[in-house]
């Protein structure tokens, strides 16, 4: 979180808006987009996310309803569609999700090189993001043009 002061509720409630709006932009291999139901959008860790992304819970995202889930590192990742973590679980967590179609997203710096997907990258008061588009690819994620062109680095 930032160390501005007032900044750091701001920015976890922006960043559970980007998070959600990234599930906008993502498609999912057919048998996921065509199930329907929920999207899962767990959270490891985090609770300040967890608690802004909890009041996004039952809203529409195509043609699912999001669902958000809170996680220990010991908990299995294979029904999630979307996992947020953020600090030192990180590195840990990121082998768990394999081939398996997850869009994984974190505000730890490095997170794209390391494998992650989606970076959040806070600039001063304005929040940014890193794309890894062939890591996504790698597990039958499609990300819009329209998500990309908005992305600071796209790799």
């Amino acid at each position: 979180m930032s160390s501005i002061p007032g900044f750091a509720e701001e920015e976890a409630r922006l960043k559970a808006a980007f998070i959600y709006n990234f599930t906008k932009y993502v498609t999912w291999p057919q048998y996921i987009e065509q199930a329907g139901g929920a999207l899962h959008v767990c959270v490891l860790g985090a609770d300040a996310y967890f608690d802004e992304l909890n009041q996004l819970a039952g809203r529409d995202v195509r043609s699912f309803k999001l669902e958000i889930k809170q996680l220990k590192l010991s908990d299995p990742v294979d029904s999630c569609q979307v996992v947020y973590t953020s600090g030192a679980s990180v590195r840990k967590f990121l082998p768990q999700t394999g081939t398996l179609p997850i869009l994984t997203i974190s505000d730890e710096p490095g997170f794209v090189d390391a494998g992650g997907m989606i970076g959040l990258v806070t600039e001063g008061r304005r929040i940014r993001f890193d794309i890894n588009l062939g890591r996504a690819r790698d597990v039958q994620l499609q990300i819009s043009s329209r998500l990309l062109q908005l992305a600071r680095r796209v790799e």
